[in-house]
Parts: C-alpha cells; sequence; structure tokens
C-alpha cells in the first residue's frame, strides 16, 4: 500500500479506500493525529492478509472515523490504537468484526476505558501498553 502521510483529513477522507484488497499484506502507519467523521471507515474491510495493522496515532476519535475499519481482517495478530478517546458516537463500531481470536493489542498507557468485543479490544486478545 502506498504512504499515506496527511495529518489532517477531510470528512470521509480514505473510506473504503482498499476495501476488499486481499491482496495488501503490508501497510503503512495512518500518522494523522486530526480526523473528522468517517475518515478511515472500513478503509481495511477484508482485507484478508494483513497481519499487523498500521500505527493509529489519533488521540481523540471523530464520529465513525474507525467503523469497519478491520472488519474481516483475518489474519490480523496485532493492532496499535492510540487513541484516549472515544466518546465519538460510532468511531469503533464493528471495527474488529471477524478477526482472528488470537492477537496483541498494544494500546495507549492513558486509555482506560476501552471495551471488550467488536467494538473495542478483540476478544480473547492481549492487551499491552504502547512503549512506543
Amino acid at each position: 500500500a502506498p504512504k499515506l502521510p496527511a495529518l489532517e483529513l477531510a470528512d470521509y477522507c480514505y473510506f473504503y479506500m482498499f476495501q476488499g484488497c486481499t491482496q495488501l499484506n503490508s501497510v503503512s502507519d495512518l500518522p494523522a493525529t486530526e480526523l473528522s467523521l468517517g475518515c478511515y471507515a472500513y478503509m481495511f474491510h477484508a482485507c484478508n492478509s494483513i497481519k499487523v495493522s498500521p500505527k493509529l496515532y489519533a488521540k481523540v476519535l471523530k464520529d465513525m472515523c474507525y467503523s469497519g475499519m478491520f472488519q474481516g481482517c483475518t489474519s490480523m495478530v496485532e493492532i496499535t490504537c492510540l487513541a484516549e478517546d472515544i466518546s465519538a458516537p460510532s468511531c469503533l463500531s464493528h471495527w474488529v468484526n471477524n478477526i482472528t481470536t488470537k492477537g496483541t493489542f498494544y494500546k495507549s498507557p492513558n486509555m482506560t476505558s476501552l471495551p471488550i468485543g467488536v467494538n473495542g479490544i478483540p476478544e480473547s486478545w492481549t492487551v499491552q501498553d504502547y512503549a512506543g
């Protein structure tokens, strides 16, 4: 996948960008710290060859920004999400639905409220603070 260096995103930027790219197995980090409505929604939906997520640097999530982002990524075994504020509606809606049952989730040491399940940390995954 190409590098996506944007630090500020418009509404629905990258929406469904790589959906269904089954040969995509490596992705660059997503360094944006300012997100917008739906900006990464379904970006990697059904990209079932990706094993390691891009690092997601945004601290404050916006409405629907990560919705369905990794849904159907059946090879995913590592996710790094540095969000600290997930109060926006549907920001993590089904973002890890239908992924592997074992993996490691790296989170911000300041994040204490991520739910377990398809709208948060995948069930049965190991959780570790990101050390950078």
